[in-house]
C-alpha cells in the first residue's frame, strides 16, 4: 500500500494503522514522491490518495501517464470530503474505492483489503460513505 498525504502525521498514522492490519506500507509526501514510487514497484499496489488534505498532489497522481498506463496493478483509492460522485473530472484511472471524510479507520481498512484482493473495474468499485 502507497499512502499519499502532505502532512507527515497523518500519513504516519494511517501507515502505522495499515502496517498493524498486515500490509506492506510505503509512503510519500507529495506527487512526485508518489509517482516515483509507483514507477519502481513491481506487482500490485494499492495507491491511497488523501484528497481531502492533499488535493493537488491526487490531481496529479490521478492524471500522470504513469498511472494511466498501468491500470491494471494499481488500485487506487481516493479520500474526499466533498465528492458528489461518480469520478472526479480529473481522474482519468478507475478508482477502486472513494471514501468520505471524515471516516473511520475500520472504512479505510475495509476498502484497502477489497482493492488489494480485486481486479480494478472500468468505474469506481465502491463508495464508502462516512
Amino acid at each position: 500500500v502507497l499512502f499519499v498525504d502532505d502532512h507527515a502525521r497523518i500519513r504516519a498514522a494511517y501507515a502505522e494503522l495499515l502496517a498493524d492490519d498486515g500490509f506492506e506500507v510505503l509512503q510519500a509526501a507529495n506527487a512526485r514522491e508518489a509517482l516515483a514510487q509507483i514507477e519502481t514497484l513491481s506487482g500490485t499496489c494499492v495507491v491511497v490518495l488523501d484528497g481531502a488534505s492533499s488535493p493537488n498532489a491526487s490531481r496529479t497522481v490521478l492524471g500522470a501517464p504513469a498511472v494511466r498506463n498501468d491500470v491494471s496493478r494499481l488500485r487506487v483509492i481516493l479520500i474526499d470530503r466533498d465528492f458528489a460522485g461518480g469520478q472526479p473530472g480529473t481522474a482519468t484511472v478507475p478508482l477502486a474505492a472513494i471514501i468520505d471524510s471524515p471516516f473511520d479507520a475500520g472504512e479505510l481498512l475495509a476498502a484497502v483489503s477489497r482493492s488489494a484482493r480485486e481486479r480494478v473495474a472500468a468505474s469506481p468499485r465502491s463508495r464508502v460513505a462516512a
